[in-house]
């Protein structure tokens, strides 16, 4: 599968997680608007909910595969390499993190809708960055640089961060809420700071060069 989707670097993993709100957050919505049958659209969210205790280790093993196969032959490894290798191992890490905040929420609706639409967050900049190279270069020269080389999963972490700030605003004026998206924002920022920082601690040098000399 990693070989397969080589050339995506993890896309797919935004992909079903959006998929995954789509189903799991709609649907409470649709069924508490009256427009479906209430049976009916328990069913489905049940069974969408199981499907994803499958799907969601099969996405993060993949994902790791992936990363282990992008990144093996980069010998010798530069520090833009372990900046790569915590952007795409943290976001993995994070992913799965709020994913099984959602799922410890499963039996409050609304509270898992926000947790399982914030999986989307931590594998935004596959997407960005594809924009970012295509269509709005100049933004890649703009980006901050490690070892000369830009970072450019920078401006999608900057995206990142404004539309889930706009979202803890909007659901702190509109719901009186401030348990999910801050908490979120948080977790965030820290995996942001990570890709940055984590090249520069031996201990994670020492786990990239063994995590990346595995025959996997």
């Amino acid at each position: 599968m990693a070989q397969l989707l080589c050339g995506c670097d993890g896309i797919h993993a935004g992909w079903n997680a959006s998929s995954w709100y789509r189903h799991d957050a709609l649907v409470p919505d649709a069924h508490r608007a009256g427009v479906s049958d209430p049976r009916q659209a328990k069913g489905h969210s049940q069974n969408r909910g199981k499907a994803s205790y499958l799907l969601v280790p099969f996405i993060i093993l993949s994902t790791l595969n992936l990363t282990h196969l992008s990144l093996k032959d980069n010998e010798p490894y530069t520090a833009v390499v372990f900046s790569d290798l915590a952007l795409m191992i943290n976001a993995t890490v994070l992913f799965g993190i709020i994913y099984g905040i959602a799922i410890y929420y499963r039996k409050d609706p609304l509270t898992h809708a926000r947790y399982m639409f914030c999986t989307i967050f931590p594998m935004f900049t596959p997407i960005t960055d594809r924009l970012i190279y295509r269509n709005i270069r100049p933004l890649v020269e703009a980006a901050p640089t490690i070892d000369g080389s830009p970072i450019v999963p920078f401006w999608g972490f900057l995206l990142a961060l404004i539309l889930v700030g706009g979202l803890a605003f909007w659901d702190w004026k509109s719901n009186k809420r401030t348990d999910v998206f801050p908490a979120i924002l948080g977790m965030l920022v820290l995996y942001h700071i990570s890709v940055f920082t984590f090249h520069m601690i031996p201990a994670w040098r020492a786990f990239g060069e063994w995590f990346l000399g595995l025959s996997i």
